[in-house]
């Protein structure tokens, strides 16, 4: 009895509500079961070592339908196309001096602008744990997050990027992406600078506002 339970209990996954309602809307549309779904996607996500994009590329290359350039180019393009369907920043981040939002599971605050490259510097907190990522958007200015505590994952184009406490990343101007909170103590400061100014600045101005 205490084995079939014990087996019962691993065949099941525990899935957040939004997770669930995503996975029976592809059901509908691509008429295979929720399960067949879902253990496509873990296999991919269980097996970091392999790039899935690359595979991808190496099986249409292998195949003769296209060269790695022509893959190159297509990527590209698409890239192109869906930043015309996103959003900037202006959408979600708030404006005006200690301004508050909500983006994804995201807490946002403005907490201060300042005059030397521009630069604005948000506060964002993880504000449960539904794991919602910040629409796909881009900046018309280099992003420079400080990652304070907690994991926090950015999608930046077709890669994912995992960052830990004390752990800083950048994303250059136009640059597609998106973010969202890893563990329920996720909190970061994100500067964003006129892409012609001195890196260093916004590097000062998060430990500047980090020790505050």
């Amino acid at each position: 009895m205490f084995l079939r339970r014990t087996l019962a209990t691993k065949k099941h996954l525990v899935l957040d509500h939004d997770v669930h309602l995503r996975l029976r809307r592809r059901k509908k549309t691509l008429g295979i079961s929720i399960r067949e779904i879902g253990n496509s996607i873990l296999r991919i996500c269980l097996d970091r070592s392999i790039p899935m994009i690359e595979l991808l590329r190496d099986e249409l290359v292998d195949m003769g339908k296209i060269t790695t350039a022509e893959y190159d180019t297509a990527i590209e393009l698409a890239m192109k196309r869906l930043a015309r369907t996103c959003t900037t920043d202006d959408a979600f981040l708030p404006s005006g001096t200690e301004g508050s939002s909500k983006s994804g599971s995201w807490d946002i605050c403005h907490l201060c602008h300042l005059g030397p490259g521009n630069v604005r510097v948000y506060g964002f907190s993880a504000r449960n744990m539904r794991k919602l990522m910040t629409p796909t958007h881009y900046h018309m200015q280099d992003l420079h997050a400080l990652v304070l505590s907690g994991v926090v994952a950015f999608h930046v184009g077709t890669e994912q990027h995992h960052i830990g406490a004390s752990s800083g990343f950048h994303i250059p101007a136009g640059q597609l992406h998106s973010t969202v909170p890893l563990t329920s103590d996720a909190r970061m400061l994100v500067a964003l600078v006129d892409p012609n100014a001195d890196g260093d600045v916004a590097t000062q101005v998060l430990a500047q506002v980090a020790t505050s």
